[in-house]
């Protein structure tokens, strides 16, 4: 899902189908919501969520998740305003190369 302005992408979510073999319906996992910085606060992060949840709905898809760091308030504020629950998991990172 994107928001283009001008021909320019100035709000990419991707986001990918996916089925896990303990799970009886695919989850929608957004990978990471952005905006472009002279276009925020306008409301185009909300309306990209509504529009892949909504896609989500039409693909039968019962369940969307993403994740987002502790400190990042705004993003938390957006998530919970849109229904969003904070889960209470836990992500690894790892540093898997150089450069």
């Amino acid at each position: 899902m994107v928001a283009v302005d001008a021909g320019l992408v100035v709000g990419p979510v991707p986001a990918a189908s996916y089925l896990h073999p303990d799970k009886e319906r695919a989850e929608l996992w957004i990978n990471e919501v952005g905006v472009a910085p002279t276009h925020r606060r306008r409301g185009l992060a909300r309306q990209l969520l509504v529009c892949l949840f909504e896609q989500g709905r039409q693909t039968r898809r019962r369940e969307a998740r993403l994740l987002t760091e502790h400190d990042n308030e705004p993003a938390k504020g957006l998530y919970g305003s849109l229904g969003g629950v904070a889960a209470e998991q836990v992500m690894f990172s790892f540093q898997i190369g150089s450069g």
